[in-house]
């Protein structure tokens, strides 16, 4: 990133269309948000919106029954009322990426400010935060108030922990602050290694639990737990490669799904992700050979 940087002072710069395109989107993220679980209609079992919340993806009421309860399974069909939660999550973890880079690259505060401001109101505000938890995520109506598997919805997070470290050096997030966004952090990842939807994802047979491993060493790394990373990651040759991917490359867990293509390129990236954070610990699945 240094020398991208280093080399955009340079108007022919082979990475000048790249940031035109980032400070464009950056400068369209400035009037998005803010972002909270609290912007919805639905009250979790919990009793209060602070509680994330989501449904199963590819579950639908069940047109057969009265009040269509319990919902049933459409694999690969998505409903696009599941996500409640969902799209808030998402959008407040891009936002951030995209203006956490636009601040590094262009030096124009106002882009760590509006980032540090999206996580003020995502983790820090009473009236707005997100409980550290994700008891309700992936509900199944009829079914379930939420499944270990639901913690798949902050995939995305591994990306967005960087985001926060980059925008540590720009002094928009105050010191108390960044306490409180790694004591959130510190509640979360107890609740991920803890609880029994936190155990059931880390065992699940396929790309849930490389999604787990991305999602829990990526946050260790950013509460400075190097220990459990390392440790984590050194897991993964015995626990996710040689059970799911075949020598051909196959990976059958993947290839039973209705869109098998996808999730076998999804379970990779999981796996690159989670082996991109092993080296910075001195951990190297990258060299593994069963």
């Amino acid at each position: 990133m240094k020398k991208v940087k280093g080399e955009l002072k340079n108007s022919s710069s082979p990475y000048t269309p790249a940031f035109d395109k980032l400070i464009s989107d950056a400068d369209n993220a400035l009037n998005l948000g803010p972002f909270s679980v609290t912007y919805k209609d639905l009250v979790p079992p919990g009793g209060t919106k602070n509680d994330y919340m989501s449904q199963g993806p590819y579950w639908w009421p069940d047109t057969t029954k009265p009040g269509g309860l319990p919902f049933i399974r459409r694999d690969g069909v998505h409903n696009p009322q599941a996500g409640i939660d969902r799209r808030q999550l998402g959008n407040m973890m891009e936002s951030v990426r995209m203006l956490s880079l636009a601040w590094y690259f262009s030096g124009e505060n106002k882009y760590a400010e509006r980032a540090a401001y999206l996580l003020k109101v995502w983790f820090i505000d009473p009236e707005t935060f997100m409980n550290p938890h994700l008891e309700y995520a992936q509900s199944i109506p009829g079914i379930t108030t939420g499944r270990g598997i639901g913690i798949i919805d902050i995939r995305g997070v591994h990306s967005l922990v960087d985001a926060i470290t980059l925008l540590d050096m720009s002094g928009a997030i105050k010191t108390d602050e960044m306490a409180k966004i790694k004591k959130w952090f510190t509640d979360l990842f107890e609740w991920l290694t803890t609880s029994k939807n936190g155990k059931d994802e880390d065992d699940y047979k396929n790309n849930h639990s490389v999604a787990y491993d991305v999602i829990v060493s990526s946050m260790a790394r950013f509460l400075d737990n190097d220990e459990y990373v390392a440790r984590k990651i050194s897991e993964m040759p015995s626990r996710r490669i040689d059970p799911m991917i075949e020598s051909d490359g196959r990976q059958p867990e993947e290839l039973i799904r209705t869109n098998a293509f996808g999730y076998s390129v999804s379970n990779l990236s999981n796996f690159f992700a989670a082996g991109e954070i092993g080296l910075k610990v001195d951990v190297n699945i990258f060299g593994y050979k069963n």
